[in-house]
């Protein structure tokens, strides 16, 4: 077992990350089979160090986007999370403020 933090500024940030009913956050805890709880301001993820890494990598790049768009959609996460499975993180990377979103050839 192993676990994972990632640091959130603000109680509002934490709960656009968590979605409406911690909806965001039960989609990454069953896609990656972690445990997810939010702990002072902070995002903690246990389970496999493997799997943590990964939902920990999906709550960054949800973060990410939380911050530009301030929200989360059900999309965003599903689209994340697919992208972190599939080892397609760097595709994830080029999302900045000018990209409004990513054709199915992955190009921003």
């Amino acid at each position: 077992m192993g676990s994972r933090t990632v640091q959130t500024d603000t109680l509002e940030l934490t709960t656009t990350i968590f979605g409406a009913y911690d909806a965001n956050i039960r989609k990454i805890e069953e896609t990656f089979g972690v445990e997810i709880v939010n702990r002072d301001g902070a995002i903690v993820i246990t389970g496999e160090q493997a799997q943590a890494d990964k939902a920990a990598e999906a709550v960054e790049y949800l973060k990410k986007i939380a911050l530009l768009n301030g929200e989360v959609t059900d999309q965003n996460v599903g689209y994340v999370t697919g992208m972190v499975s599939d080892g397609r993180q760097e595709e994830l990377a080029e999302l900045d403020d000018d990209t409004v979103c990513m054709t199915i050839k992955g190009k921003p």
